[in-house]
């Protein structure tokens, strides 16, 4: 029976692999990355560039909320007083704009401890719906980053990793090599993936992948309910322990 279901587990993993061939040696970072929150480290400027993107969609980056709570609600200004035009960085397809295989960066200015909800606006058309998405165009749509419940489908759109944790990953894969190329992370900052299709798609993470300077990260609301729950369960493990003795 063991290995029924693990014939069938295969067959069911090339059948995905053959319906998404396109994104074919690319990283597959679902695997890698953590759901978090995002916060701005310190006052002052948060470069974010571009990594890499393997989509059919268009995928723009956008800022849509940035406060001391967060949340999934619209847009909103900063604390530090400054607007931002969204999207931050549009990408159709494979390629960045403007330009092909350029690892554009932009600036924004941050305030310390900033909860800063990235997402996604994308042209597929199954996200929430959203003033700045609609803003783009009929039919785009939004992803945002943090937990599951963030989305209407109630699946993680995003995952959070370590530059080095990128830069294995895409050394691996060979996206280095292709055209256009991915690019490695700056030692220090933090890594964001993005999925473009809903319920989890195909869960690569790589439709879109950003970096970012001065942040922190904190786990989100239901990761730290999981860890209470885990330091509790600890706590009586030991506690039984002792007793036993």
């Amino acid at each position: 029976m063991k290995f029924l279901t693990r014939a069938m587990v295969a067959a069911c993993a090339v059948s995905m692999a053959a319906s998404t061939s396109a994104k074919a040696d690319v990283p597959d970072i679902g695997t890698v990355g953590s759901s978090f929150v995002l916060t701005a480290a310190s006052t002052g400027t948060m470069t974010i560039t571009f990594l890499f993107a393997r989509a059919e969609f268009t995928n723009n980056l956008v800022l849509f909320t940035s406060s001391g709570t967060g949340g999934a609600g619209g847009t909103a200004a900063p604390t530090g007083g400054t607007t931002y035009t969204n999207p931050l960085i549009s990408v159709v397809g494979n390629y960045p704009l403007p330009g092909v295989g350029v690892p554009i960066s932009i600036n924004i200015n941050v305030v310390e401890g900033q909860v800063l909800l990235f997402g996604i606006c994308s042209s597929g058309g199954t996200g929430s719906v959203n003033a700045a998405c609609t803003a783009q165009g009929a039919g785009y749509r939004a992803y945002y980053m943090g937990q599951a419940s963030n989305n209407n489908d109630n699946a993680l759109h995003s995952v959070i990793l370590t530059a080095a944790e990128w830069n294995t990953a895409a050394t691996l894969s060979g996206c280095l090599a292709e055209s256009p190329p991915c690019f490695l992370a700056a030692a220090g900052t933090t890594v964001v993936g993005f999925e473009d299709l809903p319920n989890l798609g195909d869960a690569d993470f790589n439709d879109l992948v950003f970096s970012f300077t001065n942040t922190s990260t904190i786990p989100e609301p239901g990761t730290m309910g999981l860890l209470a729950l885990g330091l509790v369960g600890l706590s009586g493990a030991g506690l039984a322990r002792r007793r036993r003795k």
